[in-house]
């Protein structure tokens, strides 16, 4: 696969398919190299995890997440945990069923074991400590589980937004339920959804408020959070940016971020113009009804300004590599493409 002669600006799934694919392998790889590492012989976990490959597919957050604590636990010296994950990893293994293509939805907290629902608490308040300092709009950050009423109304807004898509743009669907296997719904008062690199193939998403919000937010963060969960995939194989010393301009923060993070913001607008564009052209959604939801300096500047402001940054850095810069200028030409001026 020559990821870097693929167009990864626009929605397929194929691409997409044969990436997950190859990344799976590596994490398998680096598994059974780990537990060599700890001195883990209880099963063969190399060859273990590729005869099931079938069901880590569908179960990716899972495998990414253990594999996270696998690390830490070997950089601790900790060979007591190294093997209660690879034990964890054998009862996981089991238990699962080969699944069928379909994104799943289930409240924080009540999906995995308690040890994997803990680590992926960990990850979030980490990141949210390192990002915003573990306080958001001034007021300090919770997670925590939701009721089942407001869970229940945001699956159902979440299954009519997804039948929308799949009506009007088929191959931005598939590529999302390829990308998605499960949607965490959270409580929170600082956090609106959130997707990591070490979690990759399912995304955090605060419930559904019917009386205060559009359903467009929800929209949203799906399209928004499963072009990062893309994004993660591609930079595993190939580096967009040359290195990620110094901080930028973006338009969604307050301070000044990575340019890594700035790269991020750029690909995630692209599609949200994208998905948005293609709701509009199709009278799904009014374009009133369209604003940003991440955007914690609460501008009112239009998603496309904000997009090339992220372009600008970009070039300007002089750090983009060769596949960086295409992977750019294949953005632009995708809202280029969208008429309307969200």
């Amino acid at each position: 696969m020559n990821i870097e002669c693929i167009n990864w600006a626009e929605p397929n799934n194929e691409n997409i398919d044969n990436l997950i694919k190859i990344n799976l392998n590596e994490l398998i790889e680096s598994y059974d190299y780990l537990s060599s590492v700890c001195s883990y012989k209880k099963f063969p976990v190399g060859e273990t995890l590729n005869n099931s490959i079938d069901k880590i597919v569908r179960n990716k957050p899972l495998f990414f997440v253990s594999h996270s604590a696998l690390l830490s636990a070997i950089e601790n010296d900790n060979q007591k945990k190294c093997h209660c994950v690879l034990d964890d990893i054998f009862d996981t293994l089991l238990h699962l069923k080969k699944e069928e293509i379909e994104i799943s939805v289930s409240r924080f907290g009540r999906k995995y074991i308690s040890s994997v629902e803990d680590t992926f608490l960990s990850v979030m308040e980490r990141d949210h400590l390192e990002t915003y300092g573990g306080v958001y709009g001034g007021k300090r950050s919770s997670v925590i589980t939701p009721d089942v009423e407001k869970s229940y109304r945001t699956t159902l807004e979440l299954s009519r937004f997804l039948k929308k898509l799949k009506h009007i743009d088929i191959s931005h669907f598939d590529e999302i339920s390829i990308l998605i296997d499960n949607i965490i719904l959270v409580e929170s008062n600082g956090v609106n959804a959130s997707s990591y690199l070490n979690i990759l193939g399912m995304f955090f998403l605060r419930v559904f408020e019917k009386k205060n919000e559009n359903w467009s937010r929800l929209a949203e963060h799906v399209v928004h959070e499963s072009a990062h969960n893309l994004l993660y995939h591609i930079w595993y194989q190939k580096p967009v940016i040359t290195d990620d010393e110094g901080k930028y301009y973006t338009p969604f923060r307050l301070d000044y971020r990575p340019l890594s993070g700035v790269y991020h913001a750029m690909f995630v607008l692209a599609r949200t113009i994208y998905a948005f564009n293609n709701l509009i052209e199709n009278s799904f959604l009014n374009k009133d009804d369209v604003k940003s939801h991440y955007n914690e300096s609460n501008n009112s500047t239009p998603f496309k300004e904000k997009f090339y402001q992220t372009v600008r940054v970009l070039r300007e850095s002089g750090k983009l590599t060769l596949f960086g810069e295409k992977l750019v200028s294949d953005c632009e030409n995708l809202v280029n493409a969208c008429n309307s001026n969200i």
